[in-house]
């Protein structure tokens, strides 16, 4: 899913949490790796590329205390699309709506950077809202947890997570029949009966952010969600055309 961007047209590279940290360390050279592939391209190129990552992962990445200069350094400078994830990306999707909520960059072309997305989610403002979201994960590893009980089939297993967010009492199989929900009910499927470990908080914003998969045109994230994702082409069409790659291929070796 390629973007126009005053005037421009992009294709959305999208980035996880484990890709963001590689990239601000330069681990193995990663950032330079990457750089060359997409961004360094030559003047016969048809393609421009912009990074995006979602709102979970920020919050994720906020948290970072040994990396947390590195991360702002690089990504002040970088210009990040911020895109919605599950559940709300549904509503966007129903709505026809643009599920890129900003971006942000290098100031005064950005009128926001890293840094002050940083600000924002530590200050008392956001305190009501990080709390909100820790319920949620709470209620949803709960829930998780009843449907690996059960063996629910996958529209409920769906709406084993939709419902805590369902507050426009959306029809669950209008919901359910989305590109998102599909990709969002795929990789928690695989977290409940492909996985034998205990349901974690990860595991929740994992299959929170896989939901973003059909809208990009290439993901970048950890291995074992990204594998997960090559499984999902062999079900949903369209994500035969996602490019998807483990940030461990950008290794220098």
């Amino acid at each position: 899913m390629s973007k126009i961007i005053n005037g421009t047209n992009y294709k959305i590279i999208y980035l996880d949490t484990n890709a963001i940290s590689e990239m601000s360390k330069n681990y193995k050279e990663t950032s330079k790796n990457l750089f060359e592939k997409f961004y360094f391209t030559d003047s016969n190129s048809n393609y421009n590329y912009a990074f995006a990552t979602s709102a979970y992962n920020l919050k994720e990445l906020s948290n970072s205390i040994k990396y947390r200069d590195e991360i702002i350094k690089i990504f002040n400078i970088i210009p990040l699309l911020i895109i919605e994830a599950f559940p709300g990306i549904i509503d966007k999707v129903l709505n026809n709506e643009d599920i890129f909520l900003f971006g942000i960059g290098i100031k005064p072309l950005f009128n926001t950077n890293l840094n002050d997305i940083f600000s924002m989610l530590e200050s008392d403002d956001f305190n009501d809202a990080n709390m909100q979201f820790e319920n949620n994960i709470t209620q949803e590893i709960n829930n998780w947890n009843e449907a690996r009980t059960k063996k629910l089939s996958e529209r409920d297993i769906f709406n084993n997570s939709y419902k805590i967010y369902n507050i426009h009492n959306n029809n669950i199989d209008i919901c359910f029949s989305t590109k998102c929900a599909q990709i969002f009910t795929f990789i928690k499927t695989y977290f409940l009966y492909k996985k034998r470990e205990p349901i974690v908080k990860n595991s929740i914003i994992d299959s929170f952010n896989a939901s973003v998969a059909p809208f990009v045109d290439i993901y970048i994230g950890e291995r074992t969600v990204t594998s997960w994702l090559k499984e999902s082409k062999h079900k949903y069409d369209f994500m035969k055309e996602v490019e998807l790659f483990k940030i461990s291929e950008f290794y220098t070796k």
